[in-house]
Protein backbone atom coordinates (compact mmCIF):
# COMPACT_ATOMS: atom_id res chain seq x y z
CA UNK A 1 0.00 0.00 0.00
CA UNK A 2 1.54 3.45 -1.21
CA UNK A 3 0.64 4.79 2.46
CA UNK A 4 2.82 2.64 4.08
CA UNK A 5 5.94 3.36 1.92
CA UNK A 6 5.04 6.68 2.49
CA UNK A 7 5.04 6.51 6.10
CA UNK A 8 8.74 4.48 5.75
CA UNK A 9 9.45 7.28 3.82
CA UNK A 10 9.55 9.95 6.83
CA UNK A 11 12.14 7.69 8.53
CA UNK A 12 14.59 8.04 5.82
CA UNK A 13 17.46 9.86 5.71
CA UNK A 14 18.06 12.29 2.45
CA UNK A 15 15.51 14.91 1.25
CA UNK A 16 13.24 14.15 3.62
CA UNK A 17 10.21 16.36 5.41
CA UNK A 18 11.47 18.54 7.77
CA UNK A 19 8.24 18.16 10.02
CA UNK A 20 6.34 14.73 10.76
CA UNK A 21 3.69 14.70 7.76
CA UNK A 22 0.68 12.04 9.41
CA UNK A 23 -0.88 10.52 6.41
CA UNK A 24 -4.31 8.94 6.80
CA UNK A 25 -4.92 5.44 5.29
CA UNK A 26 -6.12 5.57 1.80
CA UNK A 27 -9.26 4.56 0.68
CA UNK A 28 -10.63 4.60 -2.54
CA UNK A 29 -14.27 4.30 -4.45
CA UNK A 30 -14.36 1.03 -5.41
CA UNK A 31 -17.01 -1.30 -3.96
CA UNK A 32 -18.67 1.80 -2.91
CA UNK A 33 -22.40 2.54 -3.55
CA UNK A 34 -23.93 3.95 -6.06
CA UNK A 35 -26.06 7.26 -6.30
CA UNK A 36 -29.41 4.87 -5.91
CA UNK A 37 -28.52 2.76 -2.84
CA UNK A 38 -26.90 6.03 -1.18
CA UNK A 39 -29.63 6.68 0.62
CA UNK A 40 -29.96 10.05 -0.98
CA UNK A 41 -33.61 11.74 -2.24
CA UNK A 42 -33.90 12.49 -5.83
CA UNK A 43 -33.34 16.11 -5.48
CA UNK A 44 -30.14 15.32 -3.48
CA UNK A 45 -29.02 13.71 -6.28
CA UNK A 46 -30.12 16.30 -9.03
CA UNK A 47 -27.99 18.80 -6.80
CA UNK A 48 -25.16 16.79 -6.62
CA UNK A 49 -25.18 15.68 -10.52
CA UNK A 50 -25.44 19.49 -10.94
CA UNK A 51 -22.21 19.75 -9.02
CA UNK A 52 -20.73 17.35 -10.59
CA UNK A 53 -21.45 18.33 -14.39
CA UNK A 54 -20.17 22.03 -13.84
CA UNK A 55 -17.03 20.96 -12.91
CA UNK A 56 -16.15 17.39 -14.54
CA UNK A 57 -13.63 17.19 -17.03
CA UNK A 58 -15.90 15.20 -19.50
CA UNK A 59 -19.28 14.00 -19.82
CA UNK A 60 -20.31 9.73 -19.67
CA UNK A 61 -23.65 8.83 -21.36
CA UNK A 62 -24.66 8.01 -17.56
CA UNK A 63 -24.26 10.02 -14.48
CA UNK A 64 -25.63 7.26 -12.58
CA UNK A 65 -23.62 4.41 -13.66
CA UNK A 66 -20.58 6.55 -13.92
CA UNK A 67 -20.36 7.82 -10.36
CA UNK A 68 -19.74 5.79 -7.29
CA UNK A 69 -20.33 7.12 -3.55
CA UNK A 70 -19.52 6.59 0.28
CA UNK A 71 -20.58 8.77 3.20
CA UNK A 72 -17.80 9.70 5.30
CA UNK A 73 -17.50 12.40 8.57
CA UNK A 74 -16.37 15.17 7.82
CA UNK A 75 -16.34 16.04 11.53
CA UNK A 76 -18.55 19.01 12.22
CA UNK A 77 -20.61 17.36 9.07
CA UNK A 78 -21.23 14.73 7.25
CA UNK A 79 -19.81 14.18 3.79
CA UNK A 80 -20.03 12.24 0.86
CA UNK A 81 -17.41 11.53 -1.22
CA UNK A 82 -18.04 11.01 -5.14
CA UNK A 83 -15.99 9.88 -7.74
CA UNK A 84 -15.59 8.68 -11.63
CA UNK A 85 -15.39 4.79 -12.24
CA UNK A 86 -14.42 4.90 -16.45
CA UNK A 87 -14.61 7.57 -18.27
CA UNK A 88 -13.53 10.36 -15.43
CA UNK A 89 -10.51 7.72 -14.42
CA UNK A 90 -7.34 7.58 -16.59
CA UNK A 91 -4.64 5.11 -17.12
CA UNK A 92 -2.34 5.29 -14.06
CA UNK A 93 -5.77 4.72 -11.81
CA UNK A 94 -7.00 8.27 -10.94
CA UNK A 95 -9.91 9.12 -11.47
CA UNK A 96 -12.00 12.43 -10.71
CA UNK A 97 -13.05 12.57 -7.19
CA UNK A 98 -15.38 15.10 -5.43
CA UNK A 99 -15.79 16.03 -2.01
CA UNK A 100 -19.21 17.38 -0.42
CA UNK A 101 -20.43 19.00 2.95
CA UNK A 102 -24.28 19.16 4.43
CA UNK A 103 -24.79 22.62 4.57
CA UNK A 104 -28.21 24.34 4.75
CA UNK A 105 -30.46 21.15 4.17
CA UNK A 106 -28.37 20.37 0.51
CA UNK A 107 -25.05 18.64 -0.63
CA UNK A 108 -22.08 21.63 -1.59
CA UNK A 109 -18.71 20.73 -3.04
CA UNK A 110 -15.80 21.44 -1.07
CA UNK A 111 -14.38 21.95 -4.39
CA UNK A 112 -14.22 25.51 -6.27
CA UNK A 113 -13.36 24.59 -9.64
CA UNK A 114 -12.92 20.89 -10.97
CA UNK A 115 -12.20 18.00 -8.30
CA UNK A 116 -8.69 16.50 -7.84
CA UNK A 117 -7.84 13.46 -10.00
CA UNK A 118 -6.64 10.88 -7.76
CA UNK A 119 -6.30 7.41 -6.76
CA UNK A 120 -7.20 7.08 -2.79
CA UNK A 121 -7.74 9.71 -0.17
CA UNK A 122 -8.32 9.94 3.01
CA UNK A 123 -9.52 12.42 5.67
CA UNK A 124 -6.97 13.56 9.28
CA UNK A 125 -7.82 14.41 12.82
CA UNK A 126 -6.46 18.00 11.89
CA UNK A 127 -9.06 20.48 11.57
CA UNK A 128 -9.84 23.58 9.38
CA UNK A 129 -12.96 25.58 10.17
CA UNK A 130 -14.39 22.64 11.85
CA UNK A 131 -13.88 20.39 8.84
CA UNK A 132 -11.32 17.50 8.43
CA UNK A 133 -8.52 17.95 6.37
CA UNK A 134 -8.66 15.98 3.25
CA UNK A 135 -5.36 14.00 1.26
CA UNK A 136 -5.23 12.59 -1.21
CA UNK A 137 -2.95 10.75 -3.57
CA UNK A 138 -2.35 10.64 -7.07
CA UNK A 139 -0.04 7.85 -9.19
CA UNK A 140 2.25 9.90 -11.80
CA UNK A 141 3.80 5.99 -12.40
CA UNK A 142 4.64 2.86 -11.30
CA UNK A 143 7.22 4.96 -9.14
CA UNK A 144 5.92 8.32 -8.30
CA UNK A 145 3.15 9.45 -6.60
CA UNK A 146 1.87 12.78 -5.48
CA UNK A 147 0.09 13.36 -2.09
CA UNK A 148 -1.48 16.56 -1.61
CA UNK A 149 -3.32 18.03 1.60
CA UNK A 150 -6.61 20.27 1.45
CA UNK A 151 -7.41 22.13 4.27
CA UNK A 152 -10.76 24.01 4.18
CA UNK A 153 -11.35 27.70 4.15
CA UNK A 154 -14.41 28.01 5.39
CA UNK A 155 -15.58 27.87 1.92
CA UNK A 156 -13.87 25.65 -0.38
CA UNK A 157 -10.71 22.97 0.02
CA UNK A 158 -7.47 24.48 -0.60
CA UNK A 159 -3.90 22.76 -1.60
CA UNK A 160 -2.03 23.29 1.41
CA UNK A 161 0.86 20.93 1.25
CA UNK A 162 2.65 19.02 -1.29
CA UNK A 163 4.82 15.85 -1.32
CA UNK A 164 6.26 13.83 -4.10
CA UNK A 165 7.23 10.07 -3.62
CA UNK A 166 9.50 8.43 -5.81
CA UNK A 167 10.97 4.97 -5.65
CA UNK A 168 14.77 5.87 -6.64
CA UNK A 169 17.39 2.76 -6.50
CA UNK A 170 14.83 0.83 -4.08
CA UNK A 171 14.37 3.76 -1.78
CA UNK A 172 11.33 5.53 -1.02
CA UNK A 173 11.49 9.18 -0.50
CA UNK A 174 9.25 11.89 0.10
CA UNK A 175 10.10 15.32 -0.79
CA UNK A 176 7.78 18.33 -0.22
CA UNK A 177 6.67 20.05 -3.46
CA UNK A 178 5.19 23.06 -4.43
CA UNK A 179 1.28 22.36 -5.59
CA UNK A 180 0.56 22.99 -9.23
CA UNK A 181 -3.15 22.72 -9.18
CA UNK A 182 -5.65 25.24 -8.21
CA UNK A 183 -9.09 23.55 -7.03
Amino acid sequence: MPWIVLLAAMFLPGPALSQALRIPPMRSLAGAQDLQSARLAPAEIKGILKQVEETSFDYPDSWQAELRVRRVSLGATDGLVAGGTKLLCGGTGNCQTWVFRRSGGRWVSMFQHQAPVISGFGFTDQTSHGIKDFTAVANLSAGRSVYSVFEFDGFFYREKHCYEMSDIEAKSRLIEKACANSY
